[in-house]
């Protein structure tokens, strides 16, 4: 996130989820065992990283305004309205969720 200014962030659970002014999300998790820190993985990360799982809204011509932590889950808001959710029921990946 080198060069990069955050324009917002949430803290929930043992998730942070921060917004930067070009429009990308990270995520930085010390467990990630529900797969709330929107990679797709199970992997901790303890220093920040790409979440791919809420990016993958750019494609569409969409844009992130806010992000938002939880216990068991992580969202998102968009440009169009859309509350994406990564997280703890194992269904509400964002790939199955996103159409363009």
């Amino acid at each position: 996130m080198s060069g990069k200014t955050i324009i917002d962030f949430s803290v929930g659970g043992t998730a942070v989820l921060a917004l930067t002014n070009d429009g990308l999300v990270y995520s930085a998790d010390t467990d990630n065992y529900m797969y709330q820190a929107g990679d797709g993985t199970r992997v901790a990360h303890q220093a920040f990283t790409i979440a791919s799982k809420f990016n993958s809204a750019r494609g569409c011509g969409e844009t992130i305004v806010n992000v938002h932590g939880g216990g068991y889950n992580s969202m998102v808001t968009t440009s169009y309205g859309r509350l994406l959710i990564v997280g703890s029921n194992n269904v509400c990946y964002i790939t199955t969720l996103l159409t363009c």
